[in-house]
């Protein structure tokens, strides 16, 4: 599995949100802005995009010490 298919996995606004803060570098609080959505929503959504690419047979995203 690659990146891209792994993304496309993910749904719409999780990819969004990924693509954002860990794709483009924006902070929690610009992306929220950009996409409309609370910072708190922001992350709810991208701690369960980050979870769904962790369990990708090749480990797309690796677990955070």
């Amino acid at each position: 599995m690659d990146l891209v298919n792994a993304l496309h996995r993910l749904s719409r606004r999780q990819r969004q949100v990924v693509m954002l803060t860990k794709g483009w570098g924006y902070t929690y609080e610009e992306a929220a802005t950009i996409l409309g959505i609370t910072p708190s929503s922001l992350r709810n959504h991208l701690d369960r995009g980050l979870a769904r690419l962790r369990t990708e047979p090749n480990g797309i995203v690796e677990e955070q010490q």
